[in-house]
């Protein structure tokens, strides 16, 4: 399983300390690498994937390259003025719409769903932060900060018990969360996922320092470095700058096609599908 996969920390870390918008506007690159290794092999492999950010008042767009995971060449455009979100397909040059407040795939549980009688796991997260050295990194100083995650799962989730590790290098960049930007950590909470195979009522727990986990995630992540036991993951920022932003940047470009969500996920697989096969033709011809 890859990595990326199979962690619950990285994506609360990387979510919390990637979304910002300040007053002025921000635009910056996180290069994000992974390493995972196997004990059976003894061969490690590395991916690398790298986000765009462009932050403005109101306003974000996120370009994902091709190495992305989940979103493979494609822009997310945020207008919390419009209270819109854009899926953009460049190459295909289509793009969907959502309302801000629509319920996606993961959502806080109501209180009807609350009260259902749906499969349940926990996840409970202690955090420990210990305040370092500083250093300057690309231009901006920052602090140091050693954190420990540890993450026990139960119910309907596999049961983990993993301990995760690593160093955080922020820089205190003012700022104020987006409009749909993900709630800071709480003591407490209940999510509904609604999974392909069906409808699950997962609740989570944190201890320890998550309140300042939660400061941290405030401030701009400049470095950070974790480590697991059969792996790492490894994010640096560059590129940072707060000059102005042009206005199309947070446009749909003009002659794009608008398609329902189920039509726009099946196009980009369909076309995901014939490059691959292109790909392996090429590969048999040489």
């Amino acid at each position: 399983m890859m990595l990326r996969k199979s962690t619950f920390m990285v994506a609360t870390l990387l979510m919390g300390a990637s979304i910002f918008t300040a007053h002025a506007d921000m635009q910056y690159t996180q290069t994000t690498t992974y390493r995972s290794s196997s004990t059976k092999t003894a061969k490690t492999v590395t991916s690398r994937e790298a986000i765009r950010y462009f932050i403005s008042t109101d306003k974000e767009r996120i370009e994902y390259d091709k190495n992305n995971a989940v979103r493979p060449d494609e822009v997310i455009i945020t207008r919390c003025d419009l209270h819109q979100k854009f899926r953009v397909d460049n190459t295909l040059k289509i793009y969907t719409v959502s309302a801000l407040d629509a319920k996606g795939i993961l959502h806080e549980a109501s209180k009807d769903e609350l009260t259902e009688n749906l499969p349940s796991g926990k996840v409970v997260t202690d955090y420990s932060i210990e305040k370092l050295e500083t250093e300057k990194i690309n231009g901006l100083d920052t602090q140091i900060y050693h954190f420990t995650t540890h993450t026990q799962t139960s119910g309907v989730l596999a049961p983990r018990d993993e301990i995760s590790q690593g160093k955080m290098w922020v820089a205190n960049v003012p700022e104020k969360t987006t409009c749909d930007a993900p709630q800071s950590l709480r003591a407490s909470y209940t999510q509904i996922e609604n999974l392909s195979s069906g409808k699950r009522r997962i609740t989570y727990q944190n201890t320890g320092d998550f309140e300042i986990m939660n400061t941290l995630n405030s401030q701009l992540l400049m470095r950070m470095e974790i480590t697991f036991k059969n792996g790492s993951i490894s994010e640096e920022t560059t590129d940072y700058s707060i000059e102005k932003l042009a206005d199309n940047l947070f446009e749909v470009p003009a002659g794009y096609r608008e398609v329902t969500l189920k039509e726009y996920n099946t196009l980009r697989s369909q076309a995901k599908s014939k490059e691959l096969q292109q790909k392996q033709k090429t590969a048999i011809n040489h």
